[in-house]
Formats: structure tokens, C-alpha cells, sequence
């Protein structure tokens, strides 16, 4: 093997100490070490240093490899967020590289009035409609983690919007949700899911007795648990605990676990109530309490009395 002519195969054609190996038919240190002797380590190292740098340009540019397959670029972005989730170390360095090359041209007074201006051109709206829409979509399906909502809850506060962390919504916005959700309701985009054995056992005993009955009934938005249609009837099956029969609990009992007062759940129950009178209907409302410390013959004599109060 001819020194000289490896060393101009590697400075004039740019070989690889590997690509010269299987040139020659002999070992890389082989190759590597002969060099070094002939022309001196650092220059031989500054040669092949040269020659990667050269090819990791063309590579990352894609003169030689081109473009990487999809599923390749998938395949290491899954990877690599993966490394990501357990290297609080590699975090950390992002997190400090952002803060110092990033932050500061981001933050700008002249940036953040750029992006005001930019945001406010379209009648003084944040974004256009196409904008809100695409925001939208992009953000179905996510859920946000407690200490966002938490940050969000600061963020909004600090805006002026005057409501508690962990509230919610401004009353405003509360009474819009309701509206859309009566409509929803109207339109049978929402059915309930939950029916207690109390409730289903009435049900059963109507039907046995020859009632036509309509399960789930709407009058203007709202749900009720019974209609009998000969008799005009709603019926409403309370539970003792999710409605705080009277005779278990005090009006200003708080429940924490749902956030509320008793006395305000029962005069949610009295308004719907008053809504289907006020629309011409009959009702009837059966606690849980009375019904379900019956036996089956019990209940069945307990619901023909109480049917029979409202037979024409």
C-alpha cells in the first residue's frame, strides 16, 4: 500500500478512512496509523474533520440522501418525544436556551405591538372568523392538566374577568350555555344516560298497568323522567340524595362534593315544576324515600293511588 497515493485519495477525492479501507483491503487503524506517521496526527484528523463537516452539509440539505420518508420522520418524532418525557436535563438546557435566545426577541415592546396591530386590523377583532374556526379544531380532543387551568384561571384574572379561580365561567357566559344546552336538548342532541332502579321500577309499573308513557319528555329544554300521555301527567322520581329530600336535609346544608346549596337545588326543582304547570301539564312528583321502603306489591298499589288522583 502507497502512503502517497492513500493521502491523495483522501485530500483529492475526499475518501473516508473506512472508504479507504475497503479500497485497500486493510483495517481503518491500519490505514489511520500509517497516515498519522507519514504526515502527523492533527493534520490527517483536520482532513477527515473537513470531509465529515462537507458531508454532513450535503446530507442535512439533501444533495445525497434527499428527502427522508414520512413514516422515518414519524418513526423519530415519536422517539424523540419519548427521550423527552424522562430527560428533566434536556428540558432544563431548553427551557434555559429558550429563555435567552428566544425571550428576548419575542418580547419586545416593538414585537408586542406588532402582534397587537397584526391581531386588531380586522375590526378590531383578536382574530378572523377562519382564524377562531382553525383554533378551534385545533384544540378539540385536548384536555388541559390541572395547573394549566390553574395558570389560566391567574392569566384571566390579571385580564379583568371577574370570577374565582376554579369557577368556571362569568355569569354572562352562563346563562349563554344554557340557552345553547336547552336547544341541544330540544333537538335530542344530549340523552341521559342514568336512570336510577327507582325510576325504571315506575316505568315498568305503568307500563304493566296499560300507560302509554313517553321516557325522557321535554317541555321547553328541560328534561322530565315520566309522561303519561292519556293523563296528561309528568312524573318526576326524586332521589333522596340527589335531590335532598326535606325530610334528610336542611336547606342550607352545603355540599361540597357538587358545589352548591341545598335550598338552591330545591328551587331549581320548584322552577322546573312551575314550568310544566305553566304549560298546561299535571304533576306528579315520587320520592325515593316513599317509594323504595315498599315491597313490589306496595309499589304497585303506591303508584295506582297516586295515578288515580289524576284520572278524568
Amino acid at each position: 500500500m502507497n502512503v502517497v497515493e492513500v493521502y491523495n485519495q483522501l485530500v483529492n477525492n475526499h475518501k473516508s478512512i473506512p472508504e479507504l479501507s475497503k479500497i485497500y483491503h486493510k483495517r481503518s487503524q491500519y490505514i489511520r496509523n500509517q497516515l498519522y506517521s507519514a504526515y502527523g496526527k492533527s493534520t490527517i484528523k483536520s482532513i477527515t474533520k473537513s470531509i465529515q463537516i462537507e458531508r454532513m452539509v450535503k446530507t442535512n440539505t439533501g444533495v445525497k440522501r434527499g428527502p427522508r420518508d414520512p413514516k422515518i420522520v414519524e418513526k423519530i418524532r415519536k422517539a424523540n418525544i419519548e427521550s423527552w418525557k424522562n430527560n428533566d436535563e434536556m428540558k432544563k438546557k431548553s427551557r434555559e436556551n429558550m429563555i435567552k435566545y428566544c425571550a428576548p426577541k419575542s418580547q419586545t415592546e416593538s414585537a408586542k405591538e406588532k402582534r397587537v396591530i397584526s391581531r386588531k386590523k380586522n375590526n378590531d377583532e383578536w382574530h378572523t372568523d377562519e382564524i377562531k374556526r382553525k383554533i378551534s379544531n385545533s384544540a378539540k380532543g385536548r384536555i388541559a392538566s390541572h395547573q394549566t387551568r390553574a395558570k389560566q384561571s391567574v392569566s384571566a384574572i390579571k385580564r379583568g374577568v371577574n370570577f374565582p379561580i376554579g369557577w368556571g365561567h362569568s355569569q354572562k357566559t352562563k346563562d349563554k350555555l344554557s340557552e345553547i344546552t336547552k336547544k341541544q336538548w330540544e333537538i335530542g342532541i344530549h340523552k341521559p344516560t342514568f336512570k336510577s332502579k327507582g325510576h325504571i321500577e315506575v316505568e315498568h309499573i305503568l307500563t304493566e298497568l296499560g300507560y302509554d308513557i313517553v321516557s325522557e319528555y321535554f317541555i321547553k329544554g328541560r328534561p322530565y323522567d315520566i309522561f303519561v300521555k292519556s293523563l296528561n301527567l309528568i312524573i318526576e322520581y326524586n332521589g333522596t340524595y340527589w335531590h335532598y329530600d326535606s325530610r334528610v336535609f336542611d336547606e342550607n346544608y352545603f355540599d361540597k362534593s357538587k358545589n352548591r346549596y341545598v335550598k338552591d337545588v330545591w328551587e331549581h326543582d320548584k322552577h322546573k315544576i312551575q314550568t310544566a304547570i305553566n304549560s298546561g301539564y299535571c304533576i306528579l312528583v315520587i320520592w325515593q324515600f316513599d317509594f323504595e321502603s315498599l315491597d313490589d306489591v306496595g309499589k304497585i298499589k303506591f303508584i295506582k293511588n297516586k295515578i288515580s288522583e289524576y284520572k278524568i
